[in-house]
């Protein structure tokens, strides 16, 4: 459920698509077919799985903590569609962009600090663009913090069974509380 969210986030953030309707399955794949091994890649770690099946395709260290970068954003995107799904947020509605989140380091949207910003429009500047500042705006607007927001991110991630992941933000950018300063996530469930 998860995943088929996360990939209806990412892939269709305002179709009008039911994510959660049942598609029919491919027909089965003949006897005579085979899977290739996997292909050699220049990564530290990597997990392919099926969106099906859940299988594991593919990995090397799935299992490693690695820096997430803008992984982290896949659940703060999570929130923000429960959020809207509950109507608890409109695409619509106006938030004003704080100190914290104008002055966030790394990729931004360049939202201005002190001015309204419609809520699609944050979501845009988070999932098209990474927006840092972006992201913190619209944790601070569901959660009063980015610090409330992180606790509600790990208590989704519990709920999900990502026994293995921790939130310290909303964006991934790296956190002063570890040492030496890294993101912390491992942002898939444990096998």
């Amino acid at each position: 459920m998860f995943r088929s969210l996360l990939a209806c986030v990412s892939l269709s953030a305002f179709a009008t698509v039911h994510c959660f309707a049942e598609t029919p399955a491919p027909p089965a794949p003949a006897a005579s077919m085979t899977i290739p091994t996997a292909p050699q890649l220049d990564a530290h770690a990597y997990i392919v799985v099926d969106y099906r099946t859940d299988k594991i395709l593919a990995a090397k260290d799935a299992a490693a903590r690695v820096e997430p970068a803008s992984l982290t954003k896949l659940m703060t995107a999570y929130i923000v569609f429960q959020e809207l799904a509950a109507g608890k947020l409109k695409l619509d509605e106006q938030v004003r962009v704080s100190e914290h989140a104008w002055r966030s380091e790394g990729s931004r949207t360049f939202i201005e600090l002190g001015k309204p910003v419609s809520v699609q429009d944050l979501i845009l500047g988070m999932i098209v663009q990474s927006g840092n500042d972006a992201t913190i705006a619209l944790a601070e607007r569901i959660a009063g913090t980015e610090e409330t927001f992180a606790q509600m991110m790990n208590a989704n991630a519990k709920r999900l069974g990502m026994a293995g992941s921790h939130f310290e933000n909303s964006s991934g950018l790296l956190h002063p509380s570890t040492t030496p300063p890294r993101a912390i996530c491992r942002c898939w469930p444990t096998p």
